[in-house]
């Protein structure tokens, strides 16, 4: 089973994270999280851009 990944930022790092994930064959990244309100409820990559609090995300994953 694939983990669901929202990755947060669509800035340089947030770009290069989408990169590098969406070569993994366990991982589905499902949306961006932006606190920018101009860029939310548009699309990033062919992915929905939401504003973290309009989730209902329990605990963040970091990655290294």
């Amino acid at each position: 089973m694939k983990k669901k990944v929202a990755i947060y930022g669509t800035g340089v790092d947030g770009r290069r994270l989408h990169r590098i994930l969406r070569k993994k064959k366990n991982i589905k990244i499902i949306c961006f999280l932006e606190t920018d309100i101009g860029k939310n409820n548009s699309k990033f990559f062919k992915l929905p851009v939401i504003h973290p609090k309009n989730t209902n995300y329990k605990q963040p994953i970091f990655v290294r």
